[in-house]
C-alpha cells in the first residue's frame, strides 16, 4: 500500500488544531463573556449631553450706603417755627438798639448821679439779655423740632419765648418813651415817671429771669 504524505500532514494539522482549540477555549469564552458585558453596559449608558453655554455671572448688587440722617422737613412744614424765630430775632435786635441809644438820654438827665444812670442801664441790659437768651433757646428748640411734626405743644413752647421777648421790649419801650419826654417836661415829674417805668421793667425782668 502506497504511503500518502498529505494524509500524515493533515492528521498532524488536525491534531494541532484540536490541541490549540482546547487550550484557547477558556480564553475565547472569556472574551465572548467580556464582549457581551461591554455591549450590555454600553446600552445602559445615556448618550453624552453636549455642553451648553456657560451662564453669565449674576450682576453684583449695588453697594448699599449707610442710611443718612433724616433731612430737615420742607420749608412749608416748618414755616410756623421759622416765623417765630424771625420775630424773636427782630425783638432781640430792637432791644439791643434801645440799650445802645439809652446811654445818651441818661447822661443828659442824670449828669450828677452816675449811680442812678448805672442802675438804670443795668436793668435795661438784663432785659436785653433775656431777649437774647429767648432767641438762643428758640433756635435750640427748632433744631430739635425740625425732623418731627408740627404740633400745638411745640408751637406753645416757641410762643412762650416770643411772649417773653415781646413783654420785655414793651417795658424797654416804656422807659425809652419817658426818657424822650424828659426833654419837654418838668424834670422832677419826668424823673418820677422814668423811675416808675424802670420799676415795671425791673419786675418784668425778675419774672422772666426766674422762668
Amino acid at each position: 500500500m502506497k504511503h500518502n504524505p498529505w494524509r500524515q500532514r493533515l492528521m498532524l494539522l488536525g491534531a494541532f488544531l484540536i490541541f490549540f482549540g482546547f487550550i484557547t477555549l477558556p480564553i475565547g469564552l472569556l472574551g465572548l463573556a467580556l464582549g457581551v458585558y461591554c455591549l450590555w453596559y454600553g446600552l445602559q449608558m445615556r448618550p453624552e449631553q453636549q455642553p451648553g453655554p456657560i451662564p453669565s455671572a449674576r450682576p453684583r448688587p449695588p453697594f448699599r450706603q449707610r442710611p443718612q440722617a433724616k433731612p430737615p422737613l420742607p420749608e412749608d412744614r416748618i414755616a410756623e417755627y421759622r416765623s417765630r424765630i424771625r420775630e424773636l430775632e427782630s425783638l432781640e435786635q430792637q432791644a439791643d438798639r434801645r440799650l445802645a441809644g439809652m446811654s445818651e438820654y441818661l447822661n443828659q438827665l442824670f449828669t450828677d448821679s452816675q449811680i442812678t444812670k448805672d442802675r438804670y442801664l443795668s436793668i435795661v441790659r438784663k432785659a436785653e439779655d433775656i431777649t437774647d437768651v429767648n432767641l438762643k433757646k428758640a433756635r435750640t428748640a427748632l433744631a430739635m423740632f425740625a425732623d418731627g411734626p408740627v404740633t400745638p405743644q411745640r408751637l406753645e413752647i416757641l410762643d412762650g419765648y416770643v411772649d417773653s421777648s415781646r413783654e420785655m421790649l414793651a417795658r424797654i419801650e416804656g422807659v425809652v418813651t419817658e426818657l424822650m419826654r424828659a426833654e419837654q417836661s418838668d424834670q422832677m415829674r419826668t424823673t418820677q415817671n422814668i423811675e416808675e417805668a424802670m420799676n415795671e421793667l425791673k419786675e418784668t425782668v425778675r419774672y422772666y429771669g426766674q422762668s
